[in-house]
Order: structure tokens, then sequence, then C-alpha cells
């Protein structure tokens, strides 16, 4: 791994000269990236071929898409040095630094009429908040642009790129949680529908023979054995499956190896028992589909320095010359002699598209030059027999050979980041169970891969093949329902991870089991997954304690209207006890005994088993929407903070998190039309207390109490196995 030497300004020059200075610094910085591609061109529009994705520096668009035209210069050079300071010295993602960088292009041009960076200022940041307001309707993506414009700002002021430093802070208000009527309208948008999945499970059980049927329904399968993303299935291997035995059952277990992308890295899941034999039968059909594929794939990756083999291949040396017809044998191009002669399909058909590829190795790029400039231009010399011109022919003085081909052809046919499936280099095409032959999965006479690309392989579950076949057909292709008569009928292939998080949070398992069996580090992204109704998480505050309807509700509901006190006798579950006058909180009545203790939850009410909300109070009603629209606001500055990678953000996140679900589902209930006034409504406990806390601190709690205290750690795979059974119930649902 190449040392990475920061960029470091200097203050006793001009700021054009720093910004000169830092632009060649990235120009020598960005070949050195670890995992950067040889051949690396700084004047190209995107380094995404060289394994830097999302960095192509286009200006900001209208409409909601950002144009194809390019940033202009010098402001281009420096987005592209940001780029690689993002990227290469920081290692870090870049696609929201490039958006905030098109919104900062625009206000430079709209306030300052040229794109000079170093005359950047708070105007011109404030403008480019409202242009990216305007060019795209995505409010979160507005902002969080907005936010790390701020960064930008921040690294102007540190490497003096700018001629009046200044501080600036965006105005872009957060997007507000959305309604209950959107929350239901996501959760339809997002779940896929019964129709759907009703159509998949018959097509897959009618044991479909085309190879690209077998391919889509399979991975559908594996998607719903484990709530996985559809990029994932690019980390899957071939021997994905195993079996352990449960200690807690001794049963048999069947479990994936699975690779969460987004930083939980390789983990093994647990099948739930209803999709055990599908998952099965899933992998077997694609396993065979797939063998021929994975062979030619380690075939490939042995022999580097030979040519593939089939049958039309010259039966020459690696080194001997080929005549154009045995070239274009080798390569498997057609040509027609009446129409295209050998020589012509060689040279248009093959290396011209290659001599446009930009992201051609060194070596790539020296053959192709040799044998580009070989060929004698103009129209040759006619060959005649009888008066009648036979043939052409040329003096050229390229040399074609076996060995030359197999450089040119491995660039043109294979995927740049062979023999690995993807850039983050965890799975060779020949260890995946994806893997297939280019072509091999066409239909309805789509054999045009065959013809442009007859040596290379590809993942069949990749998401530009898959997406069509589910979300509807493009380009004159069916998807998978409309060949097999479900018209109509459409699914986002990421909607069955939405489905199985929904599945897993009905089912009763915490966030962090939910946030394990995802493969996700940050727990609060659940929430973007779980789409409950309003009604099941009502049910889960008041699943403790059943609701308590106290035989005279309307003389309790007098007393809070009246503002009278209230005694323990006046709530059924206290009547047994000592009646006392109860202390009136913030968000409900308070039944603790204040004479025998003080408040053992520093009052954290809304974690809390001794709150009792009343039907009918509306001043703790309207307490508890004040707390909601507060927690949400603490809940939004929270991801902010986790976005930066505050210390304690994760926690503050969750910890807000489970107190806005419980003040929401309150709220609910008290405004219910189905329950009368006075009926009285007990809080859930979380089990937390001051004393708990400083014992588990010590380490003098009770086994028992301290397995309560630890619940939200990270399970272990016997505690995520004995959870996942109680999903069973939802399944059968």
């Amino acid at each position: 791994m190449n040392r990475i030497v920061p960029f470091k300004a200097r203050r006793d020059i001009e700021v054009t000269d720093n910004l000169e200075a830092f632009i060649n610094w990235a120009k020598i910085t960005l070949p050195k990236g670890n995992g950067v591609k040889a051949g690396v061109r700084w004047d190209a529009d995107s380094w995404s071929r060289w394994n830097i994705p999302g960095s192509r520096v286009s200006s900001l668009g209208t409409g909601n898409a950002d144009t194809n035209k390019l940033m202009e210069q010098p402001f281009r050079d420096f987005a592209k040095a940001v780029i690689v300071n993002r990227a290469i010295k920081d290692g870090k993602g870049v696609q929201g630094w490039v958006s905030a960088l098109k919104g900062l292009e625009a206000g430079l041009r709209e306030i300052i009429g040229e794109v000079d960076v170093t005359q950047t200022n708070a105007a011109v940041c404030d403008k480019a908040c409202d242009l990216m307001r305007l060019a795209w309707s995505n409010e979160r993506r507005v902002y969080f642009a907005g936010k790390v414009l701020m960064d930008i700002v921040v690294l102007l002021r540190e490497k003096s790129l700018i001629r009046t430093p200044f501080r600036w802070h965006c105005q872009v208000a957060c997007p507000k949680t959305p309604t209950l009527k959107q929350q239901k309208a996501d959760a339809k948008k997002k779940l896929p529908s019964d129709k759907a999945l009703v159509a998949l499970g018959e097509i897959f059980h009618s044991g479909p023979a085309s190879h690209l049927d077998i391919m889509v329904t399979s991975s559908v399968a594996l998607l719903l054995s484990a709530p996985a993303r559809i990029s994932e299935l690019a980390f899957v291997p071939h021997d994905v499956a195993f079996r352990e035995i449960d200690p807690a059952t001794n049963e048999s277990q069947l479990y994936l190896r699975w690779y969460g992308a987004k930083g939980f890295g390789d983990k093994p899941v647990p099948v739930i028992e209803q999709m055990r034999v599908t998952c099965e039968e899933a992998i077997r059909r694609v396993r065979e589909i797939t063998e021929e594929g994975r062979n030619y794939a380690k075939w490939l990756e042995e022999h580097p320095e030979d040519f593939p083999p089939h049958p039309h291949v010259p039966d020459k040396s690696m080194d001997e010359p080929l005549s154009y017809q045995e070239v274009c044998d080798a390569l498997m191009l057609s040509y027609d002699s009446r129409r295209i002669a050998p020589r012509g399909a060689f040279r248009h058909r093959f290396l011209e598209k290659i001599h446009k590829q930009v992201n051609l190795s060194p070596k790539a790029r020296a053959i192709l030059n040799e044998l580009m400039s070989g060929f004698e231009e103009g129209g040759g010399r006619g060959v005649y027999e009888n008066g009648k011109r036979v043939r052409t022919e040329f003096n050229d003085t390229c040399v074609v050979t076996l060995r030359k081909l197999n450089v040119l052809l491995r660039e043109r046919y294979l995927p740049r980041t062979f023999p690995y499936t993807n850039e983050k280099r965890i799975l060779k095409f020949s260890e995946s169970l994806f893997t297939v032959r280019t072509g091999s999965l066409n239909d309805e006479g789509f054999d045009w891969l065959i013809a442009t690309n007859p040596h290379g392989v590809m993942l069949g579950c990749e998401a530009a093949r898959l997406t069509p076949q589910l979300s509807g057909g493009r380009h004159s292709r069916r998807s998978i329902f409309e060949r097999w008569h479900y018209p109509g009928v459409q699914v986002n292939s990421h909607s069955f991870r939405h489905f199985l998080n929904t599945a897993g949070q009905r089912a009763g398992l915490s966030d962090v089991l939910v946030a394990a069996w995802s493969g996700r580090v940050d727990v609060s992204q659940n929430a973007v997954y779980n789409h409950e109704t309003v009604e099941e998480r009502t049910q889960a505050v008041a699943q403790h304690r059943n609701l308590n309807v106290q035989s005279d509700r309307q003389q309790l509901a007098e007393k809070l209207r009246s503002n009278q006190p209230l005694h323990a006798s006046d709530l059924d579950d206290l009547k047994s006890r000592q009646d006392r006058i109860l202390h009136m909180g913030a968000f409900g009545v308070c039944v603790h005994d204040f004479s025998e203790s003080p408040c053992e939850k520093m009052g954290a009410c809304l974690t809390c088993g001794k709150l009792a909300c009343i039907k009918g109070d509306e001043v703790r009603l309207s307490n508890l929407k004040v707390e909601l629209t507060r927690l949400e606001q603490w809940h939004e500055d929270g991801k902010i903070a986790l976005h930066r990678g505050d210390f304690g953000a994760e926690e503050w996140v969750k910890k807000v998190s489970e107190d806005r679900l419980k003040c929401e589902a309150l709220i609910v209930l008290l405004e219910n039309p189905e329950l009368d006034d006075g009926t009285v409504i007990w809080n859930q406990d979380n089990g937390w207390t001051v004393t708990t806390n400083a014992l588990a601190m010590k380490g003098l709690l009770d086994p028992v109490e301290q397995a309560e205290i630890n619940k939200e750690q990270p399970p272990k795979l016997s505690e995520l196995k004995a959870l996942m059974g109680r999903s069973e119930a939802v399944w059968r649902d």
C-alpha cells in the first residue's frame, strides 16, 4: 500500500498558487491510491472504471436529473482534487461530495459570474443550496449535500484556497418525519405485493427450464431467505449453504454464508424453517446451470498468458503470425466476403471498439497502437483474374499473434475487476454461485451478447439483468411476469429486504437482532425498513399490561377535567395497595411511591412502567405532542452527528428512536376514538434504572439481571437462531 502524503498549504503565497499546488498534488496522488487500477487518466470524465465510483464531474441539472455537461474549468480540476483528497487520502466515498460540488459550481456561476472557487463566499453557498433544491426533488439529498458543502468550506479555509476566509452554516431544514398517511403510502410502495410474491412462488415451484427464469426465481428465493441487498448477491460463493447442529435444539440448522455490504462483513445467517427447502432447491438449480461458467473463469484465472480455448482457435503457437481469417476465427468474429472481409471485420468490429475504451492497461494500449499503425490506409489494390476483380490486397505491416490477441481479448471482453466480481475484491468469479458465460441467459432471441462478447463471464444476478425482469420490461424485453402471463405485476428487488425486516419487527426481534440479521452496523437504519402500521406499534406499548378499562371511566375523566387529586384507589390495578394521592407527571399519572424512594428512572418517564396515561387528559396529550416534536428534532440531529462519525452518536440515535416510537404510540392510543375517556393505558418498562446501571458497571448484578442489561449487545448466532423461530407465525400469516 502506497503512503499518501496529505497536501499542506502555504500561508505565504497567493491563494491561486495554493490552488494550483493542490491540483498538482492531486494529479501526483491519484495513481497511488490503494485499489486504483493502472492507467488512470486525470483528464477522464469519470474515474469509476479505475475503482473510484461516483466520480463523474458533471454539472448540476434540472428536473431531478444532472446534466451530461462537464463542470467548467478551472473548477473541474478543483473538484477532481477534492475527490482525490476524499477518496485517496481519506479512503471514503465521494458521491455526496460530488453532489455538493455540483451545487457550489452552480452557485459560483450565479453569484460571481465565473467558476472561480477562490471567490467562494456565504452568498455563493446559500445560492448553491437554493439551486440544488430547484434541481432535486429529493429533500434529503439537498439536506445532506448542504451539510457536505459545510465541510468543503472548511477544506477551502484550512487549505488557504479562498481569498476571504469565512464560516458558513447550511440553512436547509432537515426533512420532516413523514405523516402517518405518508408512512402507509411508503409501506405500500416499498413492500412487495401479494400478487408478486404468489406469482414468483408459482413460477419457482413449476420448475422452469429456461436458465434466465431459474436465475431470476432462485435469486429471489435467496433474497427471501436472508434480508440482503441485490448487490450482495455478487459476494455469494457457490458453497453458500452449510449446516450445523444447534446445541439448543440438537437439530441441524441451515445457514448461508453472507457478506454485509455496508460494514457488517462476512457472517453466517440462519434460514428460517419455512424457507429451508426452497432455499436449498434454489441453490441446487443455480449451481447446476453456472458450473460451466465457474470452470471457464477458473481456466482464465489460472492461464493468464494462454488464449481461451474453443473449437475455432487456429492450430498455431502463441507467437506464430495469423492471417486475418484465422484472427476472426480465433475471436469468433463473423464476416461475409461479399460485404465485409476478415481484415475489415478485425479492424472495425474489434480493434476500433477497443480503441474507444479509456481504461486500457499500458500493455494493451501499446499492442493496440502497434496493430492500428500497421494497417495501410486507403482502398488497397485490386487483384483481377480473367478481367474480374477477385480480391483486394494491402501492404499491411502489422503482425497478429494469439499472444497479442489474448491481451486485447481479455481487456475487451472480461469485466474490469476480473478475476474478482467487483472492486471490493471479496469473491472471485471462479468461486461465485452466479457466474455464467456471457450470453447464456438470453431470452426471446436476444443473442447480441453472444455476437459481441463470446469470451466473457458475468454474474447472472447483477442488478442490470434482474431489475428489468422484476420491475418491467425495457428495450422490448418482457419481464418474467409477462412471459409467465401475470400481466401488470411488478416488484422492486429491494422490497424483499423491506419485507423481511418488517417481518422480523412483527415477530418481536430486537433492533440489534434485526440489524445483525440484515447485515447492518447502524441500528438506527432499521426504522427505514420497518413498515409496521401504527396499530401494530401501539400493541407493543400495551403488551406488558393489558389495557385497564375502569368501570367508572366517566368519574375518572371528570376528576381529570376538574383538576382533582387522583388516588391509588382510582386505578383498578392499585386498589389492593395502600391508598394515597398519586403524582401527576408531564405525560400522565406516576404511581411511584416517593415516600419510599426517589425516582429510579431519573425522570425518564417514557421508559417507566409506573406511568399511566389516561384517555381524555388533554393537558398530558398536548405535552406528549410537544415531546414528540422535540424527539424528532433530536433524532435528526443525532443522524447528522452519526453521519459525521461523532462519538456516542449511535447510542444517542438508538435511545431517541425508542422514545420517539413510544411517544408516537401513546399519542395514537390517547387519540383513539374507540377508547372511552377515562381509559387507563399503562406504559411498558424497559428494565433500566440508575441502580441496575451502577451495579452493571461494577459487575455486581445478578446473572439474570445482567442478561437483561446486556440484551442490546450484538447477539450470538445461537441467540439469533432461537429468536428466529418466533417469526414463524408471521410467515404463516
